[in-house]
């Protein structure tokens, strides 16, 4: 109660992240002591007169198709867990955010080489099934916060301009991936929900 007393007051706010008036709450990984806690969060949140709390789970590895060249180099293999096997039935969504220090290092996110082609032959072309994961587009890293002097330390493959430069290249591959390579699927809201700020 008391954790959610200090988190409502970000919730109300007219400017807090909510979809269909549900507040987003990202949980950074997932750890099965949580599962609990946020379930009592979800109550909480209703009995203050939101429909729901929206949770989101995050796996730090790349969206897969969006930087699908690190798969292809072989630095890690997955699939995007069906919501079965999240453990834990209250997910709305999940996001890849790749680590800036594993993966991200001299690349950006790249809008996929089928996506032209899907959308302009969408009569011929395979289908290509959306992923329900949201693409997170971290460039840089710092956990010095977190971290005592030795262990700490600020990542990041460039100056600051670059890494900008990066970010901008990078959230302009996951604004297109989400808005053009489905746009003539019928199904293509991969949340069917609005999102509102």
């Amino acid at each position: 109660q008391e954790h959610y007393n200090f988190l409502r007051k970000f919730f109300h706010h007219p400017n807090y992240i909510k979809v269909d008036g549900q507040p987003l709450f990202m949980v950074y990984c997932k750890k099965p002591g949580e599962f609990p806690i946020l379930t009592k969060l979800r109550e909480l949140a209703k009995a203050d007169g939101f429909p729901n709390l929206y949770f989101i789970l995050g796996f730090a590895r790349p969206h897969m198709h969006l930087q699908s060249q690190v798969i292809e180099e072989g630095l890690e293999q997955f699939k995007v867990p069906k919501k079965k096997h999240l453990g834990w039935n209250g997910w709305n969504r999940t996001v890849a955010y790749p680590s800036p220090s594993k993966w991200n290092e001299n690349r950006t996110m790249e809008i996929p080489d089928w996506c032209d082609r899907y959308v302009l032959e969408k009569d011929k072309a395979e289908p290509i099934k959306r992923t329900n994961e949201i693409p997170g587009i971290p460039t840089s890293f710092d956990n010095t916060p977190r971290r005592n002097y030795e262990e700490a330390y600020l990542w990041s493959a460039h100056d600051p301009s670059i890494v900008l430069e990066r970010f901008r290249h990078s959230l302009y591959a996951a604004t297109y991936y989400e808005t053009c390579c489905f746009q003539h699927d019928e199904s293509s809201s991969s949340s069917g929900a609005k999102e509102e700020k």
